[in-house]
């Protein structure tokens, strides 16, 4: 790799300390705690969680193994522009946010990372080429030089591509969305962002994707481990818009609760979720050699560097420092088994943690769309107690419809005028019921008894 004048100078320089840094201490909180770590599949040894936990249910237990799709939206970062040397050529399969090429022992990208947990993913950009040359069930929809008044019109792509997938089921299945915006934009039109167009692009992933994880990437901020505010990108526009696109994505974190909290039939529903990242924060010794030569571009190393900062922060939050971390020396984080899921605004300040034994032990059911969680052993009384009404209103119907038609037959003979002092006995032969017929005579005979004549009548239709 060229390196710059400016790579060096830096050495000279001590590093920075931002205030507070050094004195605050984190109170010991287990869900913050990392233990395991990796740089490539050799050292990949990052626990499995779904075999222990009940995750995917929504943001706050999603869980790496659960991404069964990847997919990326933007600019020249998501399509991987000037990755092979001296050319434009689109490297989509090495772009850290989808590139899918080769493994984490010799490319590190977000996709390769994921593909460690779950074999199966799908969405992986392979190769080279523009975004309508490589086959459509690459789910990388990211052009470049594009701003973010076309996000609409990927979100739109993307939405349509997932729809027409064949070797998963995109309505099962959690879809990471990676968008990268910003930095073409305030290099060469020195704008603030379109913030109804990237609305608008949210609101149709919302929509059109029912399991959604968007991570919302804004500019790219590179600098010195020993001047970390300064960002290197910063001297190529005449005004900060840096903390103008800040001030969008904050807006975003509120907004997005208005259209993601509800679904379509008032639920609460959290199977979308956004992150929405100001910054894309990226230091280094030598921050001038992650840049492709007079472009505001990351090369391969840069690639790899958005890699891991971006990894990290998605396993560990907010709190990931990278004051007290070099990149070049850090590892890609294992999720901590205090909360081994992505931490995102659902588990910040709390991280729900369910084995499945505790599931059975406490014999709950837990609602996919994240609604309240209702007592399994309350819905058996349920259903128990219908079918008992059921079996006890069968049963009621059938005797009861016995009981109607053997009292018709009694009335039949009762009501009869030939048969009004008449006492009944029945009896079964092969054909039919019949009837034996005692009718008292008015006279009595010599011994005193009364003389009983017997008649046999048929209960057939003919009789």
């Amino acid at each position: 790799l060229d390196l710059n004048a400016e790579d060096f100078a830096a050495e000279k320089l001590t590093q920075a300390r931002l205030p507070g840094a050094a004195d605050s201490q984190q109170p010991p909180d287990a869900v913050s705690l990392i233990f395991n770590s990796f740089n490539n599949r050799k050292t990949f040894s990052c626990p499995r969680t779904k075999t222990d936990f009940v995750t995917g249910t929504g943001t706050g237990d999603l869980s790496p193994e659960d991404i069964g799709i990847i997919a990326a939206m933007g600019d020249s970062l998501a399509t991987g522009t000037g990755l092979w040397p001296h050319t434009d050529i689109e490297f989509r399969g090495a772009a850290f946010p989808i590139g899918g090429d080769a493994t984490i022992d010799g490319l590190v990208t977000v996709p390769n990372i994921l593909h460690e947990f779950n074999d199966k993913l799908a969405g992986v950009s392979h190769g080279m080429g523009t975004r309508n040359q490589l086959p459509a069930h690459q789910l990388n929809v990211a052009e470049g030089g594009a701003t973010s008044s076309s996000m609409p019109e990927q979100a739109r792509e993307l939405v349509r591509r997932m729809k027409a997938l064949r070797e998963v089921d995109a309505d099962q299945e959690w879809a990471m969305v990676i968008i990268t915006i910003g930095t073409e934009e305030i290099c060469t039109q020195c704008e603030p962002p379109d913030y109804d167009s990237l609305l608008e692009a949210l609101l149709i992933l919302s929509k059109g994707i029912r399991k959604a994880f968007v991570v919302l990437l804004g500019p790219i901020h590179v600098s010195s481990s020993y001047q970390q505010q300064a960002n290197l990108l910063k001297y190529a526009t005449s005004y900060d818009f840096f903390k103008e696109w800040a001030n969008a994505f904050k807006q975003f974190r509120l907004r997005i609760v208005s259209f993601s909290e509800f679904n379509c039939d008032g639920r609460i529903s959290t199977t979308f979720g956004l992150l929405a990242l100001p910054m894309l924060t990226i230091t280094s010794r030598y921050p001038y050699s992650l840049f492709i030569a007079n472009r505001p571009l990351l090369n391969r190393k840069g690639h790899m560097y958005a890699t891991k900062w971006l990894w990290n922060r998605l396993i560990t939050g907010p709190t990931y420092n990278l004051s007290l971390a070099v990149l070049s020396e850090d590892a890609y984080y294992c999720p901590a088994m205090g909360c081994p899921y992505f931490r995102t605004a659902e588990n910040r300040h709390y991280c729900r943690l369910l084995r499945h034994i505790d599931v059975i032990g406490n014999d709950e059911d837990l609602t996919l769309e994240g609604g309240p969680k209702t007592r399994r052993s309350r819905k058996n009384l349920y259903v128990t107690a219908a079918i008992v009404i059921v079996i006890a209103f069968c049963t009621v119907i059938s005797i009861g419809s016995l009981l109607y038609q053997m009292s018709k037959q009694v009335l039949l003979f009762t009501f009869h005028p030939l048969f009004s002092n008449v006492s009944i006995l029945p009896f079964q032969n092969n054909v039919a019921f019949s009837y034996v017929l005692y009718s008292k005579e008015g006279k009595m005979n010599e011994g005193g008894t009364e003389k009983v004549i017997k008649r046999k009548v048929s209960c057939k239709n003919s009789s």
